[in-house]
């Protein structure tokens, strides 16, 4: 499938956060998303790090099947920061009766962490484990 063109923005309860294999973390700009806590403490906690993140690139599903992703994870107020292992679309098929309506039967996956990223040493784990230490929760 060819995924030129589509920006992934969040999910339907969380922030999406992809580090580009260049270091760079990647989040949607404030306008498009709901801003949302977990999301704030995050970009401090990148911050207070002095790690890079960029709100200004879009997140392109392309760049996952181009091997440009090296993490991912998503962020709510219920989980705070979630690693995502991998990422599957769905495969559709265009009903045979004549109505149109295109169903998925399979799905694929074009995006898997690599193994070497261990938990300990990842960006979610370093940015929730800022996030635990400092005082972050204070700054409301």
């Amino acid at each position: 499938g060819d995924f030129a063109g589509i920006e992934l923005l969040e999910g339907l309860t969380s922030n999406l956060f992809v580090i580009y294999k260049d270091g760079t973390l990647r989040t949607a700009k404030c306008e498009l998303v709901l801003e949302g806590y977990a999301r704030s403490l995050v970009l401090k906690a990148a911050r207070q790090l002095g790690l890079e993140y960029n709100v200004q690139e879009q997140i392109m599903l392309q760049d996952a099947v181009d091997g440009k992703w090296a993490e991912v994870f998503v962020t709510s107020s219920v989980r705070l920061v979630l690693p995502v292992t991998s990422v599957v679309v769905p495969e559709y098929s265009v009903d045979q009766t004549g109505n149109g309506n295109a169903r998925s039967s399979s799905y694929r996956g074009i995006w898997t962490r690599d193994n070497d990223v261990s938990d300990e040493k990842s960006y979610a784990a370093r940015v929730y484990e800022e996030i635990l230490n400092a005082e972050l929760f204070r700054e409301c």
